[in-house]
């Protein structure tokens, strides 16, 4: 059984983690059940991609946990894998029944999991008391497991567990841009960690230099209207496109259309970007990346070779690196090459799939 907070339904990499395990595992021959656990729900079971939506209000718990053990029960299920939320009240108390009842289980850590926890005596022992409770540990990144390493008990298990791409039959095609346009794209929720305003800030020093320059923000998120504003007040607004969230054919006409993938992520003291499914999005449609050296992304955007990178909230830096992959085709070219023949080799869903199975082992 796979467990997320992060309902499937929306658009990120938590959420798309939890279709594309279900879905590989599937593939290779196992049975798996979806929970997701949501604060707002009236319905205890929902349509696919979940097989059960339940709450995770406080004032719910009692009702949510009878609801998991009917689930286990039910569907004779012996692993627990938490992609999400394992460290939370309603995960803590599934993993002490796990234990009494002789199930196998795993926890998946994110960087803002960690920290965030760092600040909060309850999040803190719950994050250790999880840890202590559960079989195997995995996290998102080098990085993150860096941070988690002093709250490891020495004896547990603990492994990376990267994130993967969809590899299709025709992913070992070159998907070079024939966009005329210096386009740009940026993906992700639109909040202050992912860094569009110094990305908006770039595309306006930059466009002196690339009258034909165009970004494209594809997202939603609280700093939609900051950013509006900001693109307003540059007088950009004739160059930048907001499309909201995408999916499916249409998110990846839009990498396949681009130049350069940007996503300039900053850290803050509550958050941070563990890695960056969207890097390996970019990638394995042949578009190199730009970014910073934060969290993660080290290990998502390999620095001269799948992309650049460039300190956090370096505004001219961020440009230079721009300019560089936009002014010298051939670079471009070999480093969106180089990107996706890494994201094929190295970080397909079956990997990452058959990485998990392994906690289990």
């Amino acid at each position: 059984m796979i467990v997320t907070c992060d309902p499937p339904a929306s658009v990120g990499g938590i959420e798309g983690r939890a279709i594309a395990y279900k879905d590989e595992l599937s593939k290779m021959g196992h049975l798996v059940t979806l929970v997701t656990l949501v604060k707002d729900t009236n319905d205890w079971q929902t349509p696919p991609p979940e097989d059960f939506r339940l709450s995770s209000n406080p004032a719910s718990v009692f009702r949510t946990i009878i609801a998991l053990r009917h689930i286990l029960k039910r569907n004779n299920i012996k692993n627990i894998f938490f992609l999400s939320g394992g460290s939370t009240v309603i995960g803590v108390i599934t993993l002490i029944y796990s234990r009494i009842a002789g199930l196998k289980t795993s926890l998946l850590f994110y960087g803002k999991d960690i920290m965030q926890a760092k600040r909060s005596f309850i999040r803190l022992l719950l994050l250790r008391t999880s840890i202590v409770l559960t079989d195997g540990v995995a996290t998102n990144s080098l990085f993150t497991m860096k941070l988690l390493r002093g709250l490891m008990p020495v004896d547990k298990k603990m492994t990376v567990l990267y994130p993967g791409a969809y590899i299709s039959q025709n992913s070992d095609e070159v998907r070079i841009s024939t966009n005329r346009q210096y386009t740009i794209l940026f993906v992700g929720r639109l909040v202050k960690r992912k860094g569009l305003e110094y990305l908006i800030r770039s595309t306006a020093l930059l466009r002196t230099r690339f009258p034909d320059i165009r970004l494209v923000v594809v997202g939603n998120g609280p700093e939609l209207s900051k950013m509006k504003e900001l693109v307003k007040r540059l007088n950009i607004s004739d160059i930048v496109e907001f499309t909201g969230e995408l999916r499916g054919e249409e998110l990846s006409r839009r990498y396949a259309s681009s130049k350069l993938f940007v996503m300039p992520s900053v850290t803050l003291e509550d958050d941070v970007e563990g890695f960056g499914t969207v890097f390996l999005e970019a990638g394995l449609r042949g578009v190199p990346s730009v970014a910073t050296v934060s969290g993660g992304i080290p290990e998502a955007v390999l620095n001269n070779i799948t992309g650049i990178l460039v300190p956090e909230g370096d505004i001219v830096g961020l440009s230079q690196a721009i300019e560089t992959l936009l002014v010298d085709e051939n670079k471009r070219r070999a480093m969106g090459e180089a990107a996706r023949v890494r994201t094929i080799r190295e970080f397909s869903w079956r990997t990452s799939a058959e990485k998990l199975l392994a906690l289990f082992e």
